[in-house]
């Protein structure tokens, strides 16, 4: 394992791991109190949520999760999540049943997750620059090989599965509800080399041979959903895997167990975090990324504040109490931008919506009474302590 898993792997011996959980948990509800993805009924919201939370990019975000729980930052979810959907979907084509489709993308998926994890233990690598590698020459080889951006699935092999009595979109909802329950039962029962003290080296390629099996299955997901399995033509994709997973404490929540507390979360992360994204005031430049940048800035800054305050003494307790009402307000200020714009977007209520000027105050102050948030106890809970990521 190289230098940098072990700064990275979330440390199992933290003092008071419960305050963690509870900045989650409070980061989470800010989230879904403050953004307008509740609009409508309360059954449209219900199946909005449960659409989202297991739509085809949980499998990716658990791969991305785990792989943080163990220190290393997979950078090849994107590329492999494309292989098991162009596997799945040349199976499809060639009338396999169901149960095979997903067993041959899945396994693609093990086979190129296992092959970084191989590379990574024999030549001590950082496990991001090696992901990196093998992602790019998957996007090199699929641009000299494929033709077009999408392989399509056949109508006849869709067709195929409804009459096994089998929906697309339900068969999808099942696997990838399935991949959620197999990952906590596997970490309930211990069987990950996860929340450990010590972990061996060959550990790494067992979680990155998991990591590239969930990736692969959210291709599969993918093709079963729409019908299509799109072409891997760039290295980082989506980037609500990633968010997601750290918004659910991928690399924050320490101490043992916190493994499940992180998958549990995810998927009301990346509900929450698909809605940050639709509703949050749009940038000029960047679009959608620049919306996932600025979740990541804002999380990623806090969790970091809130571990130093974590292990403070008593009277940064005022501190900590402050940083929570300065998180909260940049949430409500960054929110209440992006229901102003969707506000101005519809007719019948645009007539009182606010200046574009006025729109980029709220984002800014939000914005910068974050970072300023973030800086200030940053630098109170510094003294004394050594500003190791490990123990974040």
């Amino acid at each position: 394992m190289s230098w940098l898993e072990d700064k990275l792997t979330p440390h199992p011996t933290v003092p008071k791991p419960v305050w963690r959980d509870l900045y989650c948990l409070l980061t989470l509800s800010a989230l879904a109190v403050t953004l307008p993805w509740w609009q409508g009924s309360s059954l449209q919201t219900m199946i909005w949520l449960a659409d989202r939370a297991t739509s085809p990019y949980l499998p990716p975000a658990m791969a991305m999760l785990l792989a943080m729980r163990r220190g290393a930052i997979d950078m090849s979810v994107w590329a492999v999540a494309a292989v098991g959907g162009l596997v799945a979907a040349a199976a499809l084509n060639a009338g396999w049943a169901a149960w095979a489709v997903i067993a041959t993308g899945a396994a693609a998926g093990t086979a190129i997750g296992g092959f970084n994890g191989l590379m990574s233990v024999l030549l001590r690598r950082p496990v991001p620059a090696i992901t990196l590698l093998v992602g790019l020459l998957i996007v090199l080889a699929a641009w000299w090989l494929g033709q077009g951006r999408e392989l399509a699935v056949q109508t006849s092999a869709m067709d195929g599965i409804h009459s096994a009595g089998f929906d697309s979109d339900g068969l999808r909802r099942v696997l990838v509800s399935g991949c959620f329950l197999a990952v906590l039962a596997l970490l309930l029962n211990g069987m990950l080399p996860l929340d450990k003290a010590v972990a061996g080296r060959w550990s790494l390629l067992a979680v990155l041979a998991i990591s590239g099996t969930l990736a692969a299955c959210g291709g599969v997901a993918w093709v079963l959903s729409h019908g299509q399995a799109p072409l891997p033509t760039r290295v980082v994709g989506d980037l609500r895997v990633p968010v997601a997973a750290v918004l659910a404490g991928g690399l924050f929540l320490s101490g043992t167990g916190r493994s499940v507390v992180a998958v549990a979360l995810l998927p009301a992360a990346l509900a929450l975090t698909t809605a940050w994204r639709q509703s949050f005031f749009p940038f000029h430049l960047g679009g959608y990324w620049m919306h996932m940048l600025v979740l990541l800035a804002v999380t990623g800054l806090a969790q970091i504040a809130m571990a130093r305050a974590a292990r403070g003494n008593a009277r940064n307790g005022a501190a900590l109490g402050v940083w929570f009402i300065m998180c909260l307000m940049a949430l409500g200020l960054t929110a209440a931008a992006g229901m102003q714009h969707l506000a101005a977007s519809q007719p019948s209520t645009g007539a009182g919506a606010m200046e574009p000027w006025q729109l980029r105050t709220f984002r800014v102050a939000g914005m910068a009474a974050c970072a300023a948030g973030a800086v200030w106890l940053g630098r109170t809970m510094r003294r004394g302590t050594e500003p190791s990521i490990r123990r974040v």
